[in-house]
């Protein structure tokens, strides 16, 4: 009969080795996010390292938002409320090479809408066009802005801005305060973490072919929480922004089905040069540019 060390040890082996399939299953999270000062962050919730990307040379404290990552193009696309030298706009990053520039002006994006707090980069499967996406703040409108670009695959301008409008039994603009949207490309469904804790999705399945869009209650009762997903869109992350550091751990991952939340331990960006104002979406690789 086996003692009983060596019939624990099979076991043990079981359990580490689901513990190293686990660890390495987890895709790559180098997420991009502007904090209060416009400074481009880099966020690594899988092993837990942030670091100061860029500074974006914006003025005005507190005045980006709306971001919204290409991980095909390395480029991050984000909302700027503008200062005496840089005027308002939708801006971009290339991840690789820094470069940063105004393609659109503030009559092209949210004129006559209150400032976003939230957006995503879709590209539609369907025909390779991509957009800004972002929710009207306090509506019931998505915008879709198509990007232009050159030959070799820079930003250039945006085209006209396609709306489509938010319906569902539980759906209220008043719900539409936030927060962050992501998109799950491969099944075309949109994710919002709203302020007032609400986690929810809209269908984009026929976005550009019906004027009405479904949206699908899952959870209140969250935290107010920035996504983005993992490189391979399988594990969707969530920041708690907190402008004050008191330590607290404020990285969560969210359960797509259920909309319940799991703290990630250990992890925390907190204060205003750390917490994410909005976060883009995720590289799967780190990018080369170290902040001077």
């Amino acid at each position: 009969m086996l003692c009983p060390k060596m019939r624990t040890r099979p076991f043990l082996l079981f359990l580490v080795g689901m513990l190293a399939l686990s660890t390495a299953s987890a895709a790559p999270a180098f997420m991009y996010g502007i904090d209060d000062n416009n400074e481009i962050i880099q966020y690594d919730p899988v092993n837990k390292m942030t670091r100061l990307v860029q500074d974006t040379g914006l003025t005005k404290f507190q005045g980006s938002n709306a971001f919204a990552f290409d991980e095909v193009r390395n480029q991050m696309f984000w909302l700027y409320q503008g200062d005496a030298t840089n005027p308002a706009g939708l801006y971009y990053w290339d991840q690789v090479t820094g470069t940063i520039d105004r393609i659109a002006s503030q009559a092209q994006t949210w004129d006559n809408q209150r400032f976003p707090a939230n957006a995503v980069y879709y590209r539609d499967p369907s025909t390779g066009i991509s957009y800004f996406v972002w929710i009207t703040e306090g509506g019931s409108t998505v915008n879709f802005l198509p990007i232009t670009y050159d030959a070799s695959g820079n930003p250039t301008g945006v085209g006209a801005d396609i709306q489509r409008t938010i319906s569902g039994p539980s759906f209220s603009p008043s719900f539409m305060r936030f927060g962050d949207i992501a998109v799950q490309t491969s099944t075309k469904q949109l994710y919002l973490a709203t302020s007032n804790g609400r986690f929810s999705k809209i269908d984009l399945t026929n976005a550009f072919g019906q004027a009405l869009l479904p949206y699908t209650e899952i959870k209140t009762g969250n935290p107010s929480l920035q996504l983005a997903f993992d490189c391979e869109e399988n594990i969707l992350y969530g920041q708690r922004y907190v402008a004050t550091d008191t330590g607290s751990d404020n990285w969560y991952t969210i359960n797509l089905a259920t909309g319940v939340t799991t703290t990630i331990p250990n992890y925390s960006t907190e204060g205003a040069r750390l917490s994410a104002r909005d976060l883009g979406g995720s590289s799967c690789t780190d990018s080369p540019l170290t902040a001077r």
